[in-house]
């Protein structure tokens, strides 16, 4: 008669392609709200190696539990920095209603252990295509840094070929306290510099000279784009991580248009050559063109408050076909 944990190990042999696809699924679920909310992140998935799954089990039918392992399917989603990794979080929390959140930033006596704080949900499926019963899968989320730490703990720690010394064992603990003062100081200079006004116009006109150099291989007048953008930047609504899929979604419904419009006016065309309809030349003309079809008389008003050159805005409109 086979042992309860060889019974687990045959059965999960059979279940475990079904898990490889719950994995994927939960993936394929998270990277596009985490993408369209322009939350850089990496996000992995995978079911549990047989091996791993079998010494799991031995490892509970050990400790008198004889449970089997939970995460048989998981995915792993990495952020940059903490402060993605919190909106990240609500997000996937979001997505999941229902998943059971173990954050141990917030347990009690936490602070003592020499580890970083893990951050699980355990989601519960049911998937008629997978199988009759509730299937689960572990999201884990972490920092960049915590993730670089981890995958090195566990080849030297908790997977290693021999047992690790206390010297290794003492220099993994010192590296992790230089993981929390880089997310920490990482969090620190981004608060800093997305509440300088100045990051934001960087921001907006970064994300104009990708989409202009789509059609333009020539320089522009980074000047000329400091004096209009902090103008564009009173008529879009914030935030511009928002704005900046506004501004995508226009740019692939127009991509003709635009192809079109820079071959007539841009900076290589006899119009841009000769020096006339000067905004025709630069990465903001596109947040222009776009603004001008949702809010031209917000725009109009902007621009005579600012004071800048009439003739500037309405040369751009007027070959663009508008007229304001």
């Amino acid at each position: 008669m086979a042992s309860p944990v060889e019974e687990a190990r045959l059965r999960y042999i059979h279940e475990r392609p079904s898990y490889e696809i719950l994995a994927k699924r939960v993936e394929l679920a998270i990277l596009p709200r985490l993408t369209e909310a322009h939350i850089p992140c990496s996000v992995e998935s995978r079911a549990k190696t047989v091996s791993s799954f079998v010494k799991k089990t031995l490892a509970n039918a050990r400790d008198g539990t004889g449970e089997e392992p939970t995460d048989k399917a998981g995915a792993r989603v990495i952020f940059k920095n903490s402060g993605d990794l919190e909106r990240g979080l609500q997000i996937v929390q979001d997505l999941f209603p229902d998943a059971k959140l173990e954050d141990e930033r917030f347990e009690e006596g936490f602070e003592q252990k020499l580890s970083y704080p893990k951050i699980h949900l355990h989601v519960r499926v049911l998937d008629k295509e997978l199988g009759p019963d509730y299937m689960s899968c572990e999201i884990q989320l972490r920092t960049a840094a915590e993730d670089l730490w981890s995958r090195m703990s566990h080849a030297l720690l908790y997977k290693p070929s021999a047992p690790s010394s206390p010297t290794v064992r003492r220099s993994l603990y010192r590296l992790l306290a230089l993981v929390e003062l880089y997310d920490a100081e990482v969090e620190r200079a981004m608060t800093d510099m997305t509440s300088n006004p100045a990051f934001e116009e960087s921001q907006l006109l970064h994300s104009a000279e990708a989409l202009y150099h789509e059609f333009v291989a020539s320089e522009y007048r980074l000047s000329l784009s400091q004096e209009v953008i902090p103008v564009l930047l009173k008529v879009i609504d914030p935030p511009i991580t928002a704005y900046t899929k506004t501004l995508e979604d226009f740019f692939k419904s127009n991509r003709p248009k635009l192809a079109e419009f820079f071959r007539e006016y841009g900076p290589e065309s006899a119009s841009g050559l000769s020096g006339q309809n000067i905004l025709a030349s630069q990465p903001e003309c596109i947040i222009i063109f776009e603004i001008i079809s949702r809010k031209p008389e917000a725009l109009r008003a902007r621009w005579e408050e600012n004071l800048l050159p009439e003739d500037w805005l309405s040369e751009l409109s007027g070959s663009w076909g508008a007229q304001l």
